[in-house]
């Protein structure tokens, strides 16, 4: 049985901001910082929560830093990008080529809209549009980021997509790992090897061999402690190949028919559920890019 864990909005200089499990993380450094500004949508709550942060000073400096390029990850940067233009923008570099994609922006504003229409009414005036996203720094592994009163180290820690990285607080044990290593929402995993499930394993194994004491958890909050965190990685680990074990069985029911597999498990695990973590269609097109991703173990 999957111990439950209990994430916390808030810790120390950390709070988590959003709505509809979409990820953010705000960090009072001396230059402010926000982690993963989610869907588009929430551009204008984000610049609110900013200035009520830190005032005036947001609009002198703010730094986004991206675990990697999916929707509800960057959607909001170009928002804050243009209320804010000195702001700074940092991600990996296949990150910030995607952002530049004119196929990368479609999709991207497609998932957004669906959460720009949930809160039209609140809208109203606001120019949320998902735009190419200019990247003021590409990171890699290795690199250090320095404010005034911490040090962030970059790791990369792909597996979920190619470009994803985690940020480590190293005097403080704080680790921000975006997807790297799960999501876990109202007592269940989600795992989310949407590139490579053997990539995504070793990125587990990896943030198991930083020790962090505190984990930022995209979609999920701030897991504190470092046995709890040291049990939710392995917790996080089992679900993973628990999962992988899964969905080659629907393979193998299936006759390796992508779809039906993607529509049967749809069907059980999704459509089931009162709040979904994400919405279906970005759920579809995650189930498929795990599915085929089993598939490719095959050749490995």
């Amino acid at each position: 049985m999957t111990p439950r864990f209990n994430f916390a909005k808030e810790f120390g200089p950390i709070t988590k901001i959003g709505r509809f499990h979409v990820p953010a993380f705000i960090l009072d450094a001396s230059e402010p910082v926000i982690f993963d500004p989610g869907t588009s949508a929430f551009g204008p709550m984000y610049l609110k929560e900013l200035a009520a942060r830190f005032g005036a000073r947001v609009r002198e400096s703010l730094l986004m830093l991206l675990t990697h390029s999916h929707f509800d990850h960057c959607g909001a940067a170009p928002y804050l990008l243009r209320a804010i233009p000195a702001a700074r923008v940092g991600c990996s570099p296949h990150a910030a080529d995607v952002l530049q994609k004119e196929k990368a922006i479609v999709l991207i504003s497609k998932f957004n809209a669906e959460y720009e229409e949930r809160m039209q009414e609140e809208l109203k005036g606001q120019d949320t549009s998902f735009t190419a996203l200019p990247v003021s720094m590409r990171l890699k592994e290795g690199d250090t980021i320095k404010l005034a009163n911490c040090t962030l180290e970059v790791y990369e820690t792909p597996g979920h997509t190619k470009d994803c990285l985690s940020y480590l607080w190293r005097e403080k044990g704080i680790l921000f790992s975006g997807e790297a290593a799960a999501v876990y929402t109202d007592g269940e995993f989600h795992s989310v090897f949407l590139s490579d499930y053997a990539t995504y394993i070793a990125s587990i194994r990896k943030i198991m061999n930083i020790q962090p004491e505190v984990l930022c958890v995209a979609h999920s909050g701030v897991l504190s402690g470092a046995g709890e965190v040291a049990e939710y990685l392995q917790a996080a680990l089992d679900a993973a190949e628990s999962y992988r074990e899964m969905l080659e069985k629907n393979l193998e029911k299936h006759s390796d028919d992508v779809e039906k597999v993607v529509e049967e498990i749809t069907r059980e695990e999704y459509d089931v559920q009162s709040a979904p973590v994400i919405n279906r269609n970005p759920y579809m097109t995650n189930l498929r890019a795990k599915t085929q991703a089993v598939m490719r173990l095959r050749d490995q």
